[in-house]
């Protein structure tokens, strides 16, 4: 029997926030009924801390990513 291993490079620490990122959308009302209207607020961070202004315009993506 052959075994055969690697250490994985794990230098980037994914919770230090170091460029503008989302962090969570917030919707209200937390839920409606098909048909209603929702208020979306970004919360956005950065390196320094909360950015309180969100993003001017929204968009969805409908297309399916590749299966393979």
């Amino acid at each position: 029997m052959v075994l055969a291993a690697c250490v994985p490079d794990i230098e980037v620490d994914l919770a230090l926030v170091e460029e503008p990122q989302l962090l969570a959308v917030r919707s209200e009302p937390a839920e409606v009924e098909p048909g209603g209207e929702v208020s979306l607020t970004a919360l956005l961070a950065d390196a320094d801390g909360t950015i309180s202004a969100g993003p001017d315009a929204w968009a969805l993506c409908l297309a399916r990513r590749p299966l393979a």
